[in-house]
């Protein structure tokens, strides 16, 4: 395949646009993580108490989430970044002023509002990156992307630690209103983005050509096949097929009929079983870091608020430090980038990072597996997200980017509660982490079966 890399993608306005906007939005939301974690172990409802905000963050995104993608695959996906920013950040100024009126209740419901939002925006980014970068730069992207969260979440806590510790939540809240007001003026400059649409003014619209198990369909029709391939927009190559293998044994399929419905984009993954497998992938590795979340802040709960802050912006630090590694090692080798080997590597080092995670308390060691957590979640990200674009046709990218969605969401959330829960009832924080690993270890079994399978 024709290499592309992250200088190439810099260069391309479009794309710049995207990775900017996101970055800046990605900003203000972490400068407020830490402020909310901290303001829930203040109050003394335990460890589930700090689930509850980790089923704030996550929950409204899930539950929204069937019918973001299915607008994500009607309406411009522009229109709908930019304008959820917009309300987003007028929901953030409603947060600050409760925040200063002491009102906790309500600024828990308006974070709950804040996020279920935020469930539109990412079907419509994901379905949004393979019309704004060529197929052979995907990967990449997806790594550039995954580096972008990773460093903007390291500076991001650290800040939010700092201005919590400082400004106290207030001042994190208006800062993040600002971000959104500043990412969506960013955003409004990419150009129409309509599902069936490849560039803006091409006149082409998405035909589907084939896409290999490595990302690497062009490989063996010649260098000039290769650099042909590589120099077109990824959604013009789609194909809803399975892996390499499995194609040249499966029988002819008839093409399925694609109402626009959820249901529909269910019906392609479940036929073409690669495409719900990448779609899924993340659900064990998010089941499991809920749990290491409860017991993250378990381990710096007896500290005072300010001290607290800290520890968890540190920790947090890591963590993002590492989810930027992951990214780039597997995005640069071949053999991991959007392959079946990558997905499941990346799952098991996870694993293996929850229950290190779960058999230490020194804080050294807690810095080195916060890392080593981070880099597997961060790979896993990166795989599983180029993965999906590559094989999913574009006009069904937003749905099956929202069953992606759904996956990650609700496996962090029944990690987090049902750790919390288990570890409050024992009066035992590390039972957090071995659920959430347990969990977690049963899903990523079940979903290397689920990849097995060639459907129906």
């Amino acid at each position: 395949m024709h290499p592309v890399g992250w200088r190439d993608l810099a260069h391309r306005r479009d794309f710049r646009r995207l990775w900017l906007g996101d970055a800046v939005s990605l900003l203000g939301d972490w400068l407020t993580y830490v402020a909310v974690g901290v303001l829930a172990l203040q109050e003394g409802g335990g460890l589930w108490a700090v689930a509850l905000v980790l089923a704030a963050h996550t929950l409204p995104k899930a539950l929204l989430a069937p019918f973001a993608g299915r607008l994500a695959d009607r309406v411009d996906r522009r229109a709908i970044m930019v304008g959820v920013s917009l309300i987003r950040g007028v929901v953030v100024l409603g947060m600050a002023a409760a925040a200063a009126a002491g009102r906790l209740g309500l600024v828990q419901g308006l974070l709950f509002l804040r996020m279920a939002l935020g469930a539109f925006v990412e079907p419509a980014a994901s379905a949004a990156l393979p019309q704004l970068v060529p197929r052979g730069s995907l990967a990449a992207a997806n790594g550039l992307l995954g580096a972008t969260w990773s460093t903007v979440f390291a500076v991001g806590v650290a800040l939010g630690g700092l201005v919590s510790a400082s400004l106290g939540a207030v001042g994190a809240l208006l800062l993040d209103a600002v971000t959104f007001a500043a990412a969506a003026l960013i955003l409004a400059g990419l150009p129409r983005l309509r599902p069936h649409d490849l560039y803006e003014g091409s006149g082409e619209s998405a035909r589907g050509g084939r896409v290999g198990e490595e990302a690497d369909a062009a490989a063996s029709a010649g260098s000039a096949g290769r650099d042909q391939a590589a120099d077109r927009p990824a959604a013009d190559l789609h194909e809803n097929r399975g892996d390499r293998a499995d194609a040249a044994s499966a029988p002819s399929k008839a093409p399925l009929a694609d109402r626009g419905r959820l249901r529909d984009a269910l019906a392609i993954a479940w036929r073409d079983r690669p495409i719900l497998e990448a779609a899924l992938a993340k659900t064990p590795v998010m089941l499991a870091s809920g749990g290491a979340w409860v017991l993250l802040h378990a381990l710096v709960g007896d500290r005072t608020a300010e001290g607290a802050a800290l520890a968890l912006g540190g920790l947090h630090s890591a963590r993002a430090i590492g989810s930027g590694i992951g990214p780039i090692l597997w995005a640069r080798t071949r053999a991991l980038a959007a392959t079946r080997l990558g997905l499941h590597l990346s799952a098991g080092l996870t694993l293996v990072a929850v229950g290190l995670l779960a058999l230490t308390d020194l804080g050294p060691a807690l810095l080195a597996i916060s890392l080593l957590w981070g880099l597997a979640a961060g790979a896993s990200w990166v795989s599983a997200g180029t993965r999906v674009q590559l094989l999913t046709p574009s006009q069904a990218l937003g749905r099956v980017a929202s069953v992606d969605l759904i996956g990650y969401t609700l496996g962090q959330c029944v990690g987090g509660l049902a750790g919390a829960l288990c570890a409050d009832a024992l009066d035992a924080p590390r039972a957090a982490a071995w659920v959430g690993l347990g969990l977690g270890g049963v899903a990523w079994i079940g979903l290397a079966i689920v990849g097995r399978g060639r459907g129906r």
